[in-house]
């Protein structure tokens, strides 16, 4: 996005909302759409739009880790941005005091091309959504992938926040395909964090709250025909 002049701004109610009602909140920068400018729109946004315009940093409830912003950049790893680029984005927000949580792909911890931008990240946070469903699927992901996953991160002085998800659903030739990892009445869900509370986690990260075309929107389910709302 661009820098705004307006007083209104979504950032502006999310500010109020927060310190209105005693939540945190914090910036996400999905890299999806990035281009040759990519790190220096980040630059300008958040030096002139989320520190100057909006004050966002200044607020107590702006969310930090040991006294640094907290910034949550989607995408680290994927090719949305280049590796270099990567680098570019975490070193800037890290060498302005920030804590900088990284959403990479799952299996993240093969390194690979993005192996500098992975270790430069204060928490890894693997994005799940899809990547398994059922109990099986799930316990396999905790054995193979999250056990070694934590123990990069504690040999690196990193954080690690698994993502769970409700279920998840899939496009195919324009087709939408709900369920295709099944909710099982919060089951599925259930069966994610007993994965991160068995490796000694105190917090996961829930995708998501909206999302409602991916199924993956938490939200109450109703138990049967009674409970759908009449209005």
């Amino acid at each position: 996005k661009s820098v705004t002049e307006s007083d209104k701004s979504h950032l502006t109610n999310v500010k109020n909302a927060c310190e209105a009602t005693g939540r945190l909140f914090y910036i996400c920068y999905d890299l999806n759409g990035s281009d040759a400018t990519i790190v220096q729109r980040i630059k300008m946004d958040w030096v002139y739009e989320i520190e100057q315009i909006r004050a966002l940093t200044s607020s107590d409830n702006y969310a930090t880790v040991d006294g640094k912003p907290v910034v949550e950049l989607w995408g680290i790893g994927y090719d949305m941005a280049t590796p270099e680029q990567n680098n570019g984005i975490i070193d800037f927000r890290q060498s302005g005091g920030c804590y900088v949580r990284g959403c990479t792909p799952n299996g993240w911890g093969s390194g690979g091309a993005y192996a500098t931008a992975y270790k430069k990240l204060d928490c890894v946070s693997p994005w799940t959504v899809g990547v398994y469903g059922g109990d099986i699927a799930s316990a396999r992901n905790y054995k193979n992938t999250m056990l070694n996953d934590k123990a990069y991160c504690d040999a690196n002085g990193m954080d690690y926040l698994p993502v769970v998800f409700a279920g998840s659903a899939n496009w195919l030739n324009d087709n939408l395909y709900l369920s295709q990892n099944f909710r099982r009445g919060g089951e599925l869900l259930w069966a994610q964090i007993t994965n991160a509370y068995e490796m000694g986690l105190n917090s996961v990260y829930f995708a998501m709250v909206d999302e409602f075309e991916e199924s993956t929107n938490l939200i109450k389910g109703a138990v049967d025909y009674f409970d759908i709302p009449v209005d």
